[in-house]
C-alpha cells in the first residue's frame, strides 16, 4: 500500500511576519551616550529575501508517495521533500535566515511523514 502526503506549507509565511513586524532602531539614547546599531541594510536585504525564497514555497509543493512498511520508501519520500525544499530556495542558499527556515521546515515534513508512516503501519495492523 503507497500512502500520499501533500507538501503545502503556510506556517512558515508567519513566522516570516513576526521578523518584519519586529521594529528595528536606528540608535537609542541610554546615560548621555547615543549607541548607533549597524547592519539595519544587511537584515532588511536579508528579510526581503527571505520573503521572496518563502514565496518559492508557498502553496503546494508536491506529492511524496511511500510504502508505510518499507523503511528505505519512507528514506526517498523524505529525501525527495529535502530535495524540492533546497531546489525552490537554491537562489537563497547563503541568506541565514531562509537557510534556518529551510531547516525548520525539513525537519517539520520528515516528522510528518515518519508520523504518517508509523499511523498507516497501527491502521494496517488493526485491520489485520
Amino acid at each position: 500500500m503507497l500512502y500520499n502526503v501533500t507538501l503545502n506549507h503556510k506556517d512558515i509565511v508567519a513566522r516570516l511576519a513576526w521578523f518584519r513586524g519586529k521594529e528595528f532602531l536606528a540608535c537609542h539614547k541610554e546615560g548621555g551616550f547615543m549607541l548607533k546599531i549597524t547592519g539595519l541594510n544587511k537584515l532588511q536585504k536579508e528579510l526581503k529575501e527571505a520573503e521572496q525564497a518563502l514565496s518559492e514555497l508557498d502553496g503546494e509543493l508536491g506529492v511524496v508517495n511511500f510504502d508505510p512498511d518499507d523503511p528505505a520508501s519512507i528514506e526517498a519520500a523524505i529525501q525527495s521533500v529535502m530535495r524540492v525544499i533546497d531546489s525552490r530556495i537554491e537562489p537563497y542558499a547563503d541568506n541565514p535566515i531562509v537557510g534556518s527556515l529551510a531547516d525548520q521546515m525539513k525537519e517539520s515534513y520528515r516528522e510528518n511523514i515518519l508520523q504518517k508512516a508509523a499511523e498507516a503501519r497501527l491502521q494496517s495492523d488493526e485491520d489485520e
